[in-house]
């Protein structure tokens, strides 16, 4: 039976209102989130905007990380984004979810505005053989060449939407299946590598992200699931 493992999961919220990290606002952040038994670790980076002049001015980039001691679970906080990456490798997609949750209640104390944009991705990585991959390039380009590529990739993205009663929500459903060198524990293995980005579009309606996160987050897991599902018995077909 073919080995199948997810390497990590992702959530990512982005934040209408920027955040601003320094030394007034930082240790409110710290306290508010404490609950979530997290170590807090403070990221600085050189980045750039864009002048109304239309030059680049370069400027610095600070986040804010917390994560477990085992580093397998780390909530990034940007200056416009929180991204919450879960790489336990024995957590079930409903117990990421569920941290997810926690993650955002506790957020609420440090940010009340709303999200523009939500994603849900994942990582899974299939371990065949070099003669099943080749066999599978082969499959998924429709071709009988004897070219036998060391790495490749192949990326679709696929709109649907999701709706109520006062909302629509159009979704990018993106999904990238590749053979690359995957490191594991200072190991490299060639490997099948299969990624989800199921997100909501820039300049969806802000109303319509509030109060259809909850929707987006059961569709888009669902989503993933059936994905995973149907790539695994295609590979090991």
């Amino acid at each position: 039976m073919m080995e199948t493992k997810i390497l990590n999961r992702r959530a990512t919220l982005f934040i209408n209102t920027p955040m601003i990290y320094n030394d007034q606002t930082l240790p409110d952040y710290i306290q508010s989130v404490a609950e979530l038994k997290l170590i807090p670790s403070l990221n600085k980076g050189l980045g750039v905007k864009i002048a109304p002049d239309g030059s680049v001015i370069p400027e610095q980039m600070i986040s804010l990380d917390l994560k477990n001691i085992e580093d397998s679970f780390k909530v990034t906080l940007g200056i416009d984004r929180f991204d919450i990456v879960s790489s336990l490798n024995d957590n079930s997609l409903d117990c990421f979810l569920q941290k997810v949750k926690e993650v955002i209640n506790a957020l609420t104390k440090i940010y009340s505005g709303k999200y523009n944009r939500l994603a849900l991705g994942s990582v899974c990585v299939f371990y065949i053989t070099p003669e099943k991959m080749n066999l599978l390039y082969n499959k998924m380009v429709n071709t009988e060449s004897e070219e036998q590529p060391v790495e490749w990739s192949i990326r679709k993205v696929i709109r649907t939407a999701i709706e109520n009663e006062k909302y629509r929500l159009v979704i990018n459903n993106v999904y990238t299946i590749s053979r690359r060198i995957v490191i594991e524990d200072g190991s490299n293995t060639d490997s099948i590598v299969l990624e989800h980005d199921i997100n909501t579009l820039v300049g969806s309606d802000l109303s319509a992200i509030a109060d259809l996160s909850d929707l987006f987050i059961q569709k888009a897991s669902e989503t993933i699931s059936e994905s995973i599902n149907s790539y695994s018995k295609y590979i090991d077909s």
